[in-house]
Parts: structure tokens; C-alpha cells; sequence
């Protein structure tokens, strides 16, 4: 497709750990959700916090490789 940078497949081990953080993290997630939705708060509010609890996810994970390589 025209302007659309290719991302290249990237293969990753995931481990058992992952696996069940990845659990953890969905289940909550999906709590949340729920949660806000019985609430009567917006669709775009929730998208808002689910997206913002992702992202800093993701920097967590990001940041625990980042340490787990500088301490090998």
C-alpha cells in the first residue's frame, strides 16, 4: 500500500512469565472495562485509559528488557 512502511516480522520467545502477565494485564483490562461501561462513562473515555495503561505496558516491559540485557 502507497505510504505505508512495511514492518518487518519479528520473532520473540515468549516465555511462561509473559504468557501469564499477558493474562493478568487482559483480564484486568477487561474488568476495567466493564466496569467503566456499567458506569455510564463515554466509549471515548474508556478507549482513552485503555490506551494510556497499554502504552505504559508496554514501557514497563520495554524497560524490564532494557534491564534484564544490561545486567547480562
Amino acid at each position: 500500500m502507497e505510504g505505508v512502511e512495511e514492518i518487518k516480522q519479528v520473532e520473540y520467545g515468549i516465555t511462561e512469565r509473559d504468557e501469564r502477565t499477558i493474562e493478568y494485564c487482559n483480564g484486568y483490562l477487561t474488568a476495567l472495562c466493564q466496569v467503566c461501561q456499567e458506569a455510564g462513562i463515554d466509549e471515548e473515555i474508556i478507549s482513552d485509559l485503555i490506551y494510556r495503561m497499554l502504552r505504559n505496558f508496554v514501557y514497563s516491559i520495554k524497560r524490564n528488557i532494557l534491564l534484564e540485557d544490561k545486567n547480562e
